[in-house]
């Protein structure tokens, strides 16, 4: 048994009706639609200035909309060890190629599955091909924890995922009270 089967197993400990709400739900729920991106012919100088803003990913798509690979914060200090000028290179030159992705259509589980084999963080979303958004390991633990605190209430929420506050290049979570 792989570690991704092994890890995927904590879900068979929930209760049915939340097993059940995680493999239904699509991943489009909880995905960022509008991320930062840049084309495949931007310098790398503007991967940087992206995620100088606490951006950790990066997609780089070509003309058609499709993702040609993704710049990551480890991809641009690899690239820093380079004589090259960040003006001078473009985004295609650097980006990982080999994408992790899931389709729009695919559930939460679905998605948690390909996080874990392809050992990312976060992972692209397509729809019929082109690009859709990105969902990262956070956003899911945040659905999971929100089902796991709330399962059966139709009225009450709890959206971890938005209690997240942006403190200076670092994502904190707020105190919530349940």
């Amino acid at each position: 048994m792989n570690t991704a089967q092994w890890d995927l197993d904590c879900f068979e400990e929930l209760p049915e009706i939340m097993r059940e709400k995680l493999q239904v739900q699509p991943i489009s729920l909880i995905m960022n639609k509008n991320p930062s991106t840049v084309h495949v012919d931007d310098p790398v100088e503007e991967v940087q200035r992206i995620v100088n803003t606490g951006i950790s990913i990066v997609p780089v798509l070509d003309s058609s909309g499709r993702c040609f690979g993704v710049i990551s914060a480890a991809d641009l200090v690899r690239f820093s060890k380079d004589a090259r000028k960040a003006k001078a290179v473009p985004a295609w030159e650097i980006c990982t190629h080999k994408l992790v992705t899931v389709d729009i259509k695919s559930s939460i589980i679905i998605t948690c599955r390909a996080l874990l084999e392809g050992s990312v963080r976060q992972i692209v979303v397509t729809e019929n091909g082109f690009f859709a958004g990105l969902v990262s390991s956070q956003s899911i633990l945040a659905k999971i924890f929100s089902t796991l605190m709330f399962p059966l209430s139709g009225n009450k929420k709890c959206d971890v995922a938005g209690d997240i506050e942006s403190v200076g290049n670092r994502n904190v979570p707020r105190v919530v009270n349940f």
